[in-house]
């Protein structure tokens, strides 16, 4: 079945065509998509075994696991960078099927092009006379939030490559200063009570997109009560906003309790309510960070977070906090 694949995946993606796509990619195109039904006759597959997706770089595959892709997967390996990332998801649509691909990263020290725009913007702004009026200037020219500057900057170490993500000054950040901030898969918080929350730091696959093969998936299990406990979970996906932020806790309320912040971190992979939430985030190419503060009263900080947060997001709390 693998050289059947592969003989189709050539006919749909030739070579050529495969190096454009991935040249387009790196200076900042959106994700590729085509049409790839030609995959859907290699064999009677299921919609939910097509509706899936699989992460690659060069060594091997990241995570995620199907024949049709894995076979995908050796004819673009090659060409990809040292350090890049190349998500690979199909989609069933009606009776077509659809491939998409988008890097989840790019090598170090790679300027995408909206990034050489700021920096270009931000050259040509150095005669401003305040900091103030030069971060205006390329929010407006960019349409990004530029990042702030010295003690305001707000950085990540992450945990794998040791480097700092310059983009984590967004939104609400100013809420979380003198918390450690690690990526959810590779975190170590301590055994201490604390609050917690979890942020964005690369969006992957719409929600839309996201919901819609979650769903598919809890009707195929064809257990209604299974199927109603996950996606009403899964659902709360649609709260989310361009804010970064998407869950504010605590761990431990009272002096005796055992909870911890780094309990809480476990329960993500077991029993937390926003677990499913978040496998399906970070199964379509989400990337996602666990931060945390010790303080000796989680519970007064937990609820003065949540309600600074309300008060700048028209009293709504983060996206996947139940009230």
């Amino acid at each position: 079945m693998g050289s059947k694949y592969e003989a189709v995946w050539r006919r749909i993606l030739p070579d050529d065509e495969i190096n454009a796509i991935l040249s387009g990619l790196r200076h900042g195109d959106p994700p590729f998509e085509k049409d790839a039904t030609g995959i859907m006759r290699c064999g009677s597959r299921s919609a939910t075994s097509l509706n899936v997706g699989i992460t690659i770089d060069r060594r091997g595959t990241v995570r995620g696991n199907a024949a049709h892709l894995n076979c995908l997967a050796k004819i673009l390996r090659e060409k990809l960078g040292p350090e890049e990332r190349l998500r690979l998801q199909t989609s069933v649509i009606g009776d077509g099927l659809k491939v998409t691909m988008r890097f989840e990263n790019t090598t170090p020290g790679y300027v995408s092009a909206p990034e050489e725009r700021r920096k270009t913007v931000a050259h040509s702004t150095e005669h401003l006379s305040t900091p103030a009026q030069r971060k205006e200037t390329i929010a407006r020219e960019t349409g990004q939030v530029p990042a702030l500057a010295g003690h305001e900057q707000a950085t990540l170490q992450d945990t794998s490559t040791g480097t700092k993500d310059s983009s984590s000054a967004r939104c609400c950040d100013d809420l979380f200063k003198g918390f450690t901030f690690q990526d959810i898969r590779r975190a170590d918080p301590p055994p201490r009570k604390g609050a917690y929350i979890i942020r964005i730091s690369r969006r992957g696959a719409s929600i839309d997109e996201i919901v819609r093969q979650c769903q598919s998936i809890a009707s195929g299990i064809a257990w209604p009560i299974v199927e109603k406990y996950s996606m009403r979970r899964i659902n709360r996906l649609r709260e989310i906003t361009d804010c970064p932020l998407i869950y504010v806790g605590r761990a431990g309320k009272s002096t005796g309790s055992k909870n911890t912040l780094r309990g809480r971190y476990h329960q993500f992979a077991h029993t937390h309510t926003i677990m499913l939430a978040l496998w399906s985030l970070l199964y379509f190419g989400w990337e996602l960070e666990y931060g945390w503060t010790e303080t000796p009263n989680p519970e007064e900080l937990e609820e003065n977070l949540k309600q600074r947060y309300a008060s700048r997001h028209g009293g709504r709390f983060p996206a996947l906090v139940d009230r």
